[in-house]
């Protein structure tokens, strides 16, 4: 399966999940700016949360399908057409051969995501398939998207909008998912140690965090993420930081 780009949108690029284990040699380990939307995106279409998508930024691609396929659009909201019929992110597509997905400007926030059942197709650099533009590997041959790319997506052994397959370009099924602000929060409870003599109240010392959210990654050997700094009352009233190892850790993971 093939994705056509037609118009490449501002800026475009293919991101999974990072490249993790390199910050010691200078490589960064790069990866989508909202990792939940990416994640979402991917467990809506079906594919292991650490699968490439496309990253779109401010103004959207026009892309086309070249056969049947999966599609999950997740992240900030987009005016988005499929086959010219207005639609509304985030949405799930069931698209045919030729149906084309038209990306307008994102209507708030900066980043929406692209996943195709499959994942996206590009080799795999220093254990990842993310774009850096820096450097210029990654990805899509190391660079946004341009008008003309053919991007290949991976292939899977489940069925996938096979009724539309051979269509070509019937219309899509289109399926609205919940806005992004209602997806429930379903995860672990992670504590924050609250100092003695503090006055935060003590419905402040748990704080839920969705699943979707912590990925369970590989770290460099000396940072700390697992553990969220104690936090209490700073100079003139200001939260402040009470641990100053997980603090630097923090830092540096970022």
């Amino acid at each position: 399966m093939t994705l056509v780009v037609h118009r490449p949108g501002l800026l475009t690029t293919v991101q999974d999940l990072g490249r993790w284990g390199h910050q010691s040699s200078g490589v960064p380990v790069g990866g989508p700016m909202d990792w939940f939307a990416h994640r979402l995106a991917n467990l809506v279409v079906g594919n292991a949360s650490d699968a490439a998508v496309l990253e779109i930024t401010v103004m959207g691609p026009t892309l086309e399908c070249e056969t049947a396929a999966r599609i999950a659009i997740t992240g900030a909201p987009f005016v988005i057409r499929v086959n010219g019929s207005p639609r509304e992110s985030p949405l799930m597509v069931e698209a045919g051969a030729g149906t084309i997905i038209e990306f307008g400007e994102c209507l708030a926030g900066a980043r929406g995501y692209l996943a195709v059942r499959g994942g996206i197709d590009v080799p795999v650099v220093l254990g990842s398939r993310s774009t850096d533009l820096r450097a210029r590997f990654g990805g899509f041959e190391g660079r946004p998207l341009q008008a003309g790319d053919r991007v290949r997506v991976g292939t899977t052994t489940a069925p996938v909008a096979e009724r539309h397959a051979g269509t070509g370009g019937g219309m899509p099924r289109v399926r609205q998912l919940p806005p992004m602000g209602s997806v429930p929060a379903r995860g672990t409870v992670a504590p924050l140690r609250v100092p003695e003599g503090s006055d935060m109240p003590d419905t402040r010392n748990a704080l839920r965090i969705p699943d979707l959210a912590t990925p369970e990654l590989p770290r460099e050997p000396g940072t700390c993420l697992e553990h969220p700094p104690a936090i209490g009352p700073g100079p003139q009233g200001s939260v402040a930081a009470a641990s100053g190892a997980s603090a630097a850790g923090s830092a540096g993971a970022g």
